[in-house]
């Protein structure tokens, strides 16, 4: 994978989503084994892998916040034997988006360790202007869990070859992800059609996980054409 070597745009980070989501659901459609990997719940887009991280985004209207759990991290309560605590991974947030990320992004982390429930996380991110920013640089961002989130903030030219790759997409599925991806960047509103024949590319290589790449595409404002 590509170093990421700089906290990226906002809307780098909102086109790369939209990207994981379509390139995802598309790659679901015939088995949706891996369908834990990305999901969206309202304004939270969440990604999680094999190796126990996780973390959520959430898109608020008010600004970004983005919470992450490595728990290989050595930040973990139960590696440092502290209490769980959130706010030192979000030093410096705004009050308004504290407020956001306390209502939404932390509530996909909510854990008990020792007695004590709350949110568990091991790095954050949130939105400043058009910026993300965190209380980590990008090498301790990347290390305690924000891997989970790289290929959401790459360019997204760089970022679909190692999708491509990650899900095996053939010729078709990979040109139908980047035309649905440019359609939905161009929409000026929502839904955004899919024709019949490019619902048929989704399908071609089965449909066990049909249900999984309906709803993830409709999350994010696709209109799924009636069969």
């Amino acid at each position: 994978m590509s170093d990421l070597d700089h906290f990226p745009s906002v809307e780098r980070l909102w086109q790369g989503a939209l990207l994981g989501t379509i390139v995802h659901a598309i790659a679901m459609a015939p088995d949706a084994e891996l369908s834990y990997e990305l999901s969206w719940e309202g304004m939270n887009y969440s990604r999680q892998d094999s190796q126990d991280t996780r973390g959520t985004v959430t898109f608020g209207p008010q600004g970004v916040v983005g919470v992450i759990r490595d728990d290989g991290s050595k930040r973990t309560p139960w590696r440092r034997r502290k209490p769980v605590h959130y706010g030192e991974f979000l030093a410096g947030i705004p009050a308004d988006l504290l407020a956001l990320a306390e209502r939404e992004a932390l509530q996909y982390v909510l854990d008990e360790y020792e007695g004590e429930e709350g949110p568990i996380i091991t790095t954050a991110f949130w939105s400043q202007d058009s910026a993300l920013v965190s209380a980590d640089s990008v090498a301790d961002f990347l290390k305690h869990g924000g891997h989970v989130l790289e290929l959401e903030l790459l360019e997204p030219a760089e970022s679909l070859p190692i999708w491509e790759e990650y899900y095996d997409l053939d010729a078709p599925s990979l040109q139908l992800a980047r035309a649905l991806h440019d359609r939905r960047l161009a929409a000026a509103s929502l839904p955004v059609p899919i024709s019949a024949d490019e619902w048929a590319v989704i399908a071609s290589h089965g449909s066990a996980g049909i249900a999984e790449t309906h709803g993830l595409l409709a999350a994010i404002g696709f209109e799924i054409p009636r069969t």
